[in-house]
């Protein structure tokens, strides 16, 4: 794996756990639960994009239906779970807000940090 994706997901896992750990304040599991859920709900699709980009290589044009029915498939999982997760009250929709504002945070820094230069 690529080095510099490295660093984006384990920033991005360290962000989501210093967020969770700040979330268990308020001694609500559904506010801790949103954090996680908010981060890995934005954390997946680079994640998962690093696997669909590195499968396709150099045949691309006659990848594009498999590729574009592993994205539809992510994304139905992801609006799936979301609307679990909501309907039955499983989080705390500003937990899971603060979660979706952590991931972003963690793919931006990463990125904004020059590979070899720590």
């Amino acid at each position: 794996m690529d080095p510099h994706l490295r660093r984006i997901y384990l920033t991005a896992a360290a962000i989501a756990l210093a967020a969770s750990a700040v979330s268990l304040a308020w001694r609500d599991s559904r506010v801790t639960f949103g954090v996680v859920a908010g981060v890995a709900v934005t954390v997946v699709p680079f994640a998962t994009w690093h696997w669909i980009v590195g499968h396709t290589g150099e045949r691309r044009a006659r990848r594009k239906p498999l590729v574009l029915a592993v994205v539809v498939v992510k994304y139905a999982v992801l609006a799936g779970a979301m609307w679990l997760l909501f309907r039955y009250r499983l989080v705390n929709p500003y937990g899971f807000g603060a979660g979706l504002a952590a991931g972003p945070m963690a793919v931006l820094g990463a990125l904004t940090v020059k590979p070899g230069k720590d």
